[in-house]
C-alpha cells in the first residue's frame, strides 16, 4: 500500500508558524482590554474607600475633640459673677437659645503670667452653619478693649441645654427671672441651678447627652 504524504508549500507552512491569526489577536485585545478596565475601576474604588475613610476620621476626631473640651469645662463651673465690657453684672452661669456662658477653673497656666486661673466661656450653636463655637476671654471682669479667642466645632446638626432648678423643674434658659439683673439683684446673689444636661447631634457620633453636676456653694472671691 503507497502511502502519500502532502507537504505544505514552504510559503503557507512559514506564515502559519510566523504570527497570531486575527482572532487570536482579537481575543488578545480584548483580555487586555477588560484587564485594563478592572484595574482602573479597582484603583477608583481603592481611591474612593481611602477618601471617604480619611473624611469620616477627621469628622469623628472632630466630634470627640468637641466632647473633650465640653467636659472639661463644664466639669469646672464656678459660681464666680463678671461684669461685661460695659460694667455690667452678669451672672456665674446665663443660658439661653442655644447659647451658655459661665465661669469655669482649672485654666492652667504653664508660664506662671500674671492671671487668674478662671476663666470665662461661653458656647454658642449655629444652625445654618452646623457648627459649635467656643468663645474665652483673658480676664473675668473685661472691658471694651478686651480681645476674645474663638474656635469653632463643626458637623454639629443640634444642640441643646436644659439646667435643673431648685423647683425640681427642667428649664431651657438661666437665670428663671432673666430681668433681675436690670431690677437691681446682684448677680452673685443669683442661685447656681443643680444640674447642666447637654445633648449634642454629630455627624460622626450621632446624638449624645451628659449630665454635669452644677456647684451649690458661693464662690470665694479670695481664691482667684
Amino acid at each position: 500500500m503507497n502511502h502519500h504524504l502532502t507537504r505544505l508549500p514552504p510559503s503557507v507552512s512559514q506564515q502559519h508558524k510566523a504570527g497570531f491569526t486575527l482572532i487570536e489577536m482579537l481575543v488578545v485585545v480584548a483580555i487586555l482590554g477588560f484587564i485594563g478596565i478592572a484595574s482602573f475601576s479597582m484603583s477608583g474604588t481603592a481611591i474612593q474607600a481611602r477618601t471617604a475613610l480619611t473624611e469620616h476620621e477627621k469628622t469623628m476626631f472632630t466630634s470627640i475633640r468637641l466632647w473633650q473640651w465640653l467636659e472639661r469645662d463644664l466639669e469646672q463651673i464656678t459660681s464666680r459673677s463678671v461684669r461685661n465690657e460695659l460694667g455690667e453684672p452678669l451672672a456665674a452661669l446665663f443660658m439661653a437659645r442655644q447659647q451658655i456662658h459661665f465661669s469655669k477653673a482649672g485654666w492652667v497656666n504653664p508660664l506662671k503670667n500674671n492671671r487668674s486661673e478662671l476663666q470665662r466661656v461661653e458656647y454658642q450653636f449655629d444652625p445654618l452653619e452646623q457648627e459649635l463655637k467656643r468663645t474665652f476671654w483673658p480676664v473675668m471682669d473685661r472691658d471694651q478693649d478686651t480681645s476674645a479667642t474663638a474656635q469653632s466645632f463643626t458637623g454639629v446638626s443640634d444642640f441643646r441645654l436644659q439646667v435643673l432648678g431648685a423647683n425640681e423643674q427642667w428649664r431651657d434658659t438661666w437665670p428663671p427671672d432673666q430681668s433681675a439683673l436690670l431690677l437691681g439683684q446682684q448677680a452673685s446673689q443669683i442661685p447656681m441651678p443643680q444640674l447642666l444636661r447637654v445633648t449634642v447631634v454629630t455627624d460622626a457620633l450621632g446624638e449624645v447627652t451628659r449630665l454635669f453636676l452644677l456647684p451649690s456653694f458661693p464662690y470665694q472671691q479670695d481664691r482667684e
